[in-house]
Parts: structure tokens; sequence; C-alpha cells
């Protein structure tokens, strides 16, 4: 530790300055055993027991101080965490030495420096610790803020970070809250799901939007914020929740995945040596399911491929990815930095990378929990729980230093807050920390005399540096307008966008700053025009003059490409935020400036108005419309949600007579009707006399198989309008092979919104002629609604749906296994239990010596080649009708041989098998392939493709079977099946 004196332990700071340079040798060190690393980068082990345990998160303050979180407790909360300092005696390079700061914390998972001392966050409380006598530990804890949500330990809130525009970011973590300054108990924020910061300098608490729900937050180097969780490993904040209050709850929030390579779910990730056996979600395996620990690599010593780079954990698959960034419009998109291969890996199950954190040397360290089971127990089977040391790893923790080949040169961390010109100085270092912590410094210590100098590096060539700057004269109080108004204008786009967010609560005082804004809604950069629309469309100004400039500038926007659903999402906010107001001027000068912006725009504006609003527009539109009606099917049906967004208000006076008028002809037109019928169910106005002939006619229409399938979708969306008794034998009969896929999804769509239990069994009765991806809709239906499960129990007794085909995993088998129905979970026991599905259990143990047995990968491959090559797929060899194995060694072995023996257990739905009988008499059995509106392809086991015509389909089930024949090991003994699994396990 640092003493009062500058000396660290009351020793020269050598032991510091040795840490820092370690890397700089001749010889970098050697990648530990089990670990593989990028090419150019080094690994070393720089803490374990006995001086860490249980690290979660790592931070230095100012003084170059270590600081580190430990969380022993973890899962069950039976011991208590502790904050210790680091310190290294020896100066070789490794922290070897640990003292207790602060203690006694039942749950505690982030730790930021703040004005001398540390906040802590330890549910329900934010704490700060102070080290009043520089003894080295913290005498004095004070409660801060209290009132966060204190329940599952993997999702309190965490991620304290220093953010560029002075307050202290932090991330909800899912368990939400209702927060309070203790001097002011009775005024509380519902954290509800969202993300904070926090201004403890003068008591402001506010969300700033949608959380991730994940463990981590980082910003990158211009002050963006990024988060992770679980299956989705990186996620954008576009802006601040705040600029959506007011607009529908679907659409308030501004976070957006954005990687490239799992948009569909989780991405694949590539792990190495043996994996564990993933029971609750084998369909998992080699994908993203523990995401944490996200970090922007900022600090400036990796090289320019490197900066601004995403690292992110995975606890499970014991690794950390790297993605690079790219621009993508107004959100930012994340893509592979290399393929098939992570940055860091370890075949030691016992890594779990929990978090990651950039030094102030420009090394990135990684905090290893090192536990054998990291899963918090809510989410492992009743039963393998049973057999498992939770506990294992409370004893161990391992922190590695990830440099550069090249090594590091940077010096100790060591700021002197009451050196205003050398904090300056370090605004525009390369590394990040220092920039960051340099301003905070600045801004604790209101350092106004540092006003002169910064104002110099405004007008510097460092854009970083002109961006701290900017925010540091912010946060002492001594920007002036007129500098704001230069950097509106200033060479960096990301500069610009930054002055506008400072410009923002100036505007309404300063023509000039406003002017500013306005024109950069014409700013060359995506993100630049975004904020300009978004601190536009937040601010309400003083003067008609102003507003009406706003709206003006707001409407040079209205046609934003239709894929930038951030740029529309912020023009429609700020000038929904207006009300109709906004509208009829538009609507006004559409009659002098002709374009279909005017339509784009009010249905834009449409879905984001309250009811009162919503009439008023459509009493205007009613004014406004004549004989051209396009644009106006999708106004009503944004009219349509904000009236049924916002029922409170929905009473009183519906419509004027004109109105009422104007809308039962228009609802009359073909282009029109859907949309109108569904206005006028939010207003309660009843059908008219053509409306109701016109649903009778879509019903008829639907089942016309000598219309086309758009047509027949366009029939069917229409029909949702009718009362559901009057269409269900209509839905009900489309879900039928004979008609397009297509059809049967969204016949199937409008049966489950209607809220019918009988339905349960109305699918059951049809379930063997269900193609596939429909039982995969259906059998969601019949899990998610508890009334549905009696019937579902009786149909899985009965074998009309087999367990396979149900994709029980965990959350699914505890759909029945923990109802409240006492009935429902002893019938689902005796189908199944928490720790997974088992058909075949005697032929599974009879096969389980081969997981102990080594196996021969020659061997293997002759047996695949003769057993599985006519069927799957492996390198360059087989054929292409089941899943292709390539990959396969990311599941264990056990999981392997579950697939092997036991291929109905669960049975991916494009995988089960189907008969097809003709009406040419012919009978055949296979996969269903590339379905269209007029038939699909069945693939049958020998690889023969034939085209089938669903009007030649006499009869067509399925008995929820795989393709996978049962019995595949008989002829095995467990030397063979350990020889197969070796070959399917090679990397």
């Amino acid at each position: 530790m640092l003493g009062a004196d500058g000396r660290h332990g009351g020793r020269p700071l050598l032991g510091v300055l040795a840490f820092l340079f370690a890397a700089c040798g001749p010889a970098p060190p050697p990648t530990p055993p089990g670990f593989e690393i990028h090419p150019d980068f080094t690994l070393e082990l720089v803490a374990s027991e006995p001086t860490i345990f249980d690290p979660v998160d790592l931070e230095w303050d100012e003084r170059g101080r270590v600081f580190v979180l430990e969380m022993p407790g973890y899962p069950f909360r039976d011991e208590d965490g502790r904050v210790v300092l680091l310190d290294d005696t020896d100066g070789d390079g490794t922290w070897d030495q640990r003292q207790v700061f602060a203690e006694g914390f039942p749950v505690a998972v982030s730790i930021l420096p703040y004005r001398g001392g540390l906040l802590v966050a330890s549910p329900p409380d934010l704490l700060f610790l102070e080290d009043v006598d520089d003894d080295g530990v913290a005498e004095k804890r004070t409660v801060l803020l209290s009132g966060f949500a204190d329940r599952n330990t993997q999702h309190n809130f965490n991620g304290l970070t220093h953010g560029i525009d002075n307050w202290i970011h932090g991330a909800n973590g899912g368990n939400s809250g209702e927060v309070f300054w203790p001097a002011r108990p009775e005024e509380t924020v519902p954290l509800r799901f969202d993300d904070f910061r926090i201004d403890l300098a003068r008591g402001r608490f506010e969300r700033t939007g949608r959380s991730s729900g994940g463990f981590g937050m980082s910003f990158d180097s211009w002050g963006r914020s990024f988060s992770t969780h679980n299956l989705y490993h990186v996620s954008q904040l576009l802006f601040p929740g705040r600029y959506l209050r007011g607009l529908p709850t679907s659409l308030q929030s501004s976070r957006e995945r954005i990687s490239d390579h799992g948009s569909d779910g989780p991405a694949r990730i590539y792990p190495i040596g043996p994996q564990d056996t993933r029971v609750n979600h084998p369909e998992q395996s080699g994908h993203f399911s523990g995401a944490c620990g996200i970090a922007l690599y900022t600090g400036g010593s990796f090289g320019q491929g490197f900066e601004d780079d995403v690292f992110v954990a995975d606890v499970v698959l014991n690794l950390v990815h790297r993605s690079k960034l790219y621009e993508g419009g107004s959100a930012l998109r994340a893509t592979r930095a290399r393929e098939t291969v992570e940055f860091l890996a370890s075949s030691d199950r016992s890594f779990r990378p929990v978090g990651l954190t950039v030094g102030p040397d420009g090394a990135l360290y990684v905090l290893d929990m090192h536990r054998r089971v990291i899963e918090h127990p809510e989410w492992i089977p009743d039963g393998i729980e049973a057999g498992l040391d939770l506990s294992d790893g409370r004893d161990r923790g391992r922190i590695y230093r990830i440099a550069p080949k090249a090594g590091l040169r940077r010096p100790a961390a060591w700021l002197d807050r009451s050196d205003f010109d050398s904090l300056t100085e370090h605004l525009g270092d390369p590394g990040l920390w220092w920039r960051s912590t340099a301003q905070r410094l600045l801004v604790e210590e209101q350092a106004l005399d540092s006003a002169p100098a910064l104002e110099e590096i405004l007008r510097g060539p460092s854009a970083h540096g002109r961006l701290h700057a900017l925010w540091t004269l912010e946060g002492i109080g001594a920007l002036p307008d007129d500098l704001v108004e230069i950097l509106l204008a200033d060479r960096h786009p990301r500069v610009r966008e930054h002055a506008v967010l400072v410009a923002e609560p100036r505007i309404a005082a300063s023509t000039a700053l406003l002017a500013g804004v306005e024109r950069l809604i014409e700013d060359a950069d995506p993100r630049v025009r975004l904020q300009a629309a978004l601190t536009l469309g937040v601010r309400e100004l003083p003067g008609s003059e102003a507003e009406e400039g706003v709206v003006e500038a707001l409407l040079q926007l209205a046609g934003a490409p239709a894929n930038d659903e951030w740029m529309q999402r912020a023009v429609s906010a700020g000038l929904a935020r207006r009300g109709v107001s906004s509208v009829l001027a538009t609507l006004d000068r559409a009659e002098t400036d002709s374009g279909e912006w005017v339509n784009e725009l009010v249905e834009r504006l449409a879905w984001s108005l309250p009811a009162a609003e919503a009439r008023r527009l459509l009493s205007r539109l009613a004014l406004s419309y004549h004989s051209d009606h396009s644009g106006l099917a999708a106004t009503f049906e944004g009219l349509a949600r904000s009236l049924e967004a916002d029922r409170a208000s929905a009473e009183g006076p519906i419509l004027d007579d004109r109105t009422s008028e104007w809308l039962a002809a228009v609802g009359d037109l073909p282009a029109t009707m859907v949309a109108a019928l569904r206005l006028q169910r939010g207003l309660g106005i009843a059908p008219g006399p053509n409306q109701r002939e016109a649903l009778a006619e879509a019903g008829r229409a639907t089942l016309d198989r000598d219309l086309d399938g758009g047509e027949r979708l366009a029939a069917l969306d229409l029909l949702s309008l009718a009362p559901y008794p009057t269409r269900k034998e209509t839905l009900l009969s489309l879900l039928g092979h004979e008609h397009p896929e297509a059809l049967q999804r969204a016949s199937l769509q409008q049966l489950r919104s209607a809220n019918d239990d009988r339905i349960g069994r109305d699918l059951l009765d049809r379930w063997d002629r269900l193609g596939p991806r429909l039982r995969s809709d259906a059998g969601t239906i019949l899990l998610r609604r508890p009334a549905l499960h009696e019937v579902l129990l009786t149909a899985l007794e009965d074998g009309v749906v087999t367990l396979g085909e149900m994709r029980f995993d965990l959350e699914r088998r505890r759909a029945l296994l923990r109802s409240r129905d006492v009935d429902v979970q002893s019938r689902a026991q005796a189908l199944f239990s928490d720790s997974g599905v088992v058909t075949r259990r005697e032929a599974l143990a009879s096969m389980r010596p081969a997981l102990d047995l080594e196996g021969e990968v020659s061997t293997g491959h002759t047996l695949f080649s003769d057993l599985c090559a006519q069927c799957h797929r492996f390198g360059e060899e087989g054929a292409t009708l089941a899943p292709d194995l390539t990959e396969i060694s990311r599941k264990s072995a056990e999981t392997l041989l579950h697939d092997i023996v036991d291929p109905n257990a669960a049975v991916e739905n494009e995988y089960l098998t189907y008969i097809v009988e003709t009406d040419d008499g012919l009978v055949r059995t296979g996969l269903v392939r590339a379905e269209t509106d007029e038939g699909f392809v069945l693939v049958e086991g020998d690889g023969t493709r034939t085209s089938v015509s669903r009007r030649s389909v006499k009869e067509m089930w399925s008995d929820g079977l795989s393709l996978m024949p049962e019995e595949l090991e008989v002829g095995l003994d467990s030397q063979a099946m350990a020889d197969l699994l070796a070959f399917l396990q090679q990397e």
C-alpha cells in the first residue's frame, strides 16, 4: 500500500515499477500449461492463492494502489466478501502480498475508486469506504444510496464505471429495486429493467435505459456504452432511455445486440479440450451461454489493430472472445476478430474468467474465480446438483495479465490530485485509464485554475484530449457557450457528437447553440445526426419560433433510411413529444411541398401519441385526405396501437360525425380495410355492413387453394378481426400439410392469441399432421399455458406426442415438474426428471464404460464411415441428410454418447421423420425440406430427394421419431464406442 508520503508501504515504488515493467525483458514468459492465446501476446499468472481468492473485480486508484474484490460466499452467501489490497514486495512482476482493506459484505460484485476512497456495490446499498488514517484499512463506511434489489447473486447491480460525462454508471443486472437516497427515503426511483447513472456530488440518480441484465459494463474510448448477458455477448446502448420517455413501452428500449456472428441466437465460440456435459441446455454447447465481464480495450498499448476491440469472457466455456467494431449506421456492429479460434482459451475446466480489466499499464487483466462449478444452482438440475461440490474452488483464485510479446513500457500508476498541470497533460494520454482518472481528479478537486490549460487542449491535435477537456471544463463549471459553439464544428465527429450533448441543457437559453445543433442535422456522420435529432427532440424551447425551427430541423430527417430504426425512433420521439401540433404543421406544409415523406412522418408519429392526441390526428386526417389514401393503412395501424397502449385516457367522446363518416368510407376500401378495422376496434366502433361481408369473404378466401399464398395470408390477416368463435374452425382447418407453411403458422399464431383453453385438445387432435416447425410452436403453446398441461401430459403418456420432439430442456421440464398442480408434478416425474430425459436407460448404462476408455481415432474413423457417413458429414466425408458433425467436438463425450444411444430423447423438429402417401398410391418416408406454397422436398434415408406437390398428398403424418435409428450401438462393445467418440471429438 502507499503511505501518505507517496511511498509504497514505507518503501520506494520499486515493486510497482518492476511489476509494470516486467514484460519488457528479452524473453516473454511461457504461456501457462493448458492455455492457448493469440500468437502476438503473452499470458502471465500475476496473482494466485493464498494471495487472492475468488476475485470478481479489480481496480487501480490514482495512487497506484491495487484493489481486488473477493466473493468467496458465491453462490450461497455463507461467507462474507472482502476488498483486499495487493502488493508486489519483491519486484518480480507478481502480486505476492495481501492486506484486507474492508470486509463483511454478504454480497458485493463491483468496486470503484472515488474521492480517495472506494465505492462498493453491496446490495441493497452503494457504500463508500474511506481509509481515514491511511493505514491500508477502511475505518469509515457510509451508505450513499440504498434500495437496490438483493436476490440472485448473479444478477445484482454491478459494473460501476466512471463515465466521460462525469457521472458514475452501473449495470442493473436484472434484479431491479426501488433506489433512494438515505436522506430522502420517500423519494424512490424504481429501477425496473434499466441501467443507471449517479451524480454523487449533486445527489442525482437516473435510469439510463434498458439493461442487458448481465454482469459487466464497459465504455469505448469515445464514451459509448456496451454490456453483455449470458447468451448474447455484446450489446450497445445507442442513447439514454430518457429520449424515448412517453413512447409506448415496447418502443422504449434503446439497446441493440450488435454482434454479426450470432444475430439469430448465441454466437458460436471455440473452446479447447474435453468439454463438460451441458445437461440443462445441450444445444448451447459451443455457443455463448456464460458471457460476462465485458471490456473494451482502451489501454493504448496493444496497437491500433486492437484499440476499442471488444473482449468478452465466457465462464462456462473457459475462454475470452474478441470482436472488432465497425460502423453500421447509428449503431456499431461487432464482428469476429479471428475465425474458429479465440483470443484466449483454456482446457482447465476450473478456469472461470468472470471479469476483464484494462490496467494503467495497458495490459488486459483476467480475473479467474477458479471454480469447478460456476453455474448458479438455480439453473442446475436438482439430481445433478446433489452430486456436485458447489464450494470446490473457494480456496483458490487467479489473476492473469495479457500483454504484447514486445512488452509494455508505461510509467507506474501514480497521479497527484493536487498537480493540476500534470493531470491536464494526461488528458491526451494514449490510455483511457490515465485520461479518465485525470479528468475525474480535476473534477473532484474542482480545479478552476486548470481552465486556461484545458481551453488550450481544446485547440490541440488530440481528439481524445479535446473530448476529455470538454467534459472536464463542463465538470468544473468553466465551459463558456462560445467554446461549445466552436466544438460543434470540430473536425472529429465524436467531438461534435459530445459537443451536442454538452449543448443540450443550454440551447433553451442560447440561440447560437440552438442554431449550431440544428446545422448538425445535415452532418455527414450518422451518429452526429442522431444526437442532434435526440437533443432537439428532448428540449422544450421557449417561443413558437424556436419550436417551429426544431420541428423544421427534425423534418429534414423524416425521410431517414427505413433500415435506420434509431434515427426513425429519434425523429418520431421528438415530434411526438410536441403533440399533434407538429403533425398539423407538417400537414399544412404538405399543401405546398409534395412528397411521400409526409405520409411516412404521419405513420411514424401515429404509434407514439396519447389517445386524445390520436383522435385529434384522426380528425385532421379526415380533413386532409381526399382521393389519395396512400399511407393511411400504416397510420391507422399506428393509431390503433396508440389507443391500445393508452387505455387509461381512451374514455370520452369517440369521434365527431364528420370524422366517423370519413373513417367508415375509408374503412370500406380494400387497401385500408384491415387497418381501419383494427382502429375501429380500438375506438369501440363496430364493423359496418361492407366490412362484415368482407370478413365473411376473407374466411372463404383463406381456405381457397386456388389463390396464391400471398392472397390467402392477406385474407387471414383480415379474418383476424372477426370474432374468434366465428373463425376458430377455419383456423384449425388450416393446420394441415395441404396448406402453405406460412399460412399454417399464421393460423397457429391467431389460435395462440385467442387465449382459448380448448386449443390444447384441438392441437393434439391434429398433432400427427403438423409440420416440423409447426410442432415446435404448438409444443411451446402447450407448455406455456398451465391450463393445457393436463392434456399435454395425457398425450405424452399415450404416445401421441413423443418426449423427444418436445425438446425438454431444463426450463421446459420445470414448467411441468414445478407446476403448482401436484398431479401435474407427479405425472411429469414419471416421464422424466429434473436432470433430463432418458428413454433407453439400460442401453446407456451398458455403454457408459466407454467414457472411461481411451479411444483410437483411426478405428473410430472406420466406424463413422460404416455407421454414420450415409447420413452425417464430418469434414469432407459423408452426406448432408442429417446434422453436420464437423464441429461436434464442442459437445462432451457424455452428451455424444447420449445422442447416439438415445436419439429420441431430444429431436430437432427438422429431423423428424414424416410418412407421405401421395394420390398415386406411393408411400415415402423421409425428412421435409425446402417447403414452398406449392410443395416440399422429401429426403429419404438413402439420400433420394423427391419433389412433392401439396395437391398430390393424400396423407402425411409423423410419429415424432428421429430419422436416426435406435440400437445403432448394437454390435459395438465399449472400446468400439470409445473409438467412435474419439473420432467425433477430434478438433
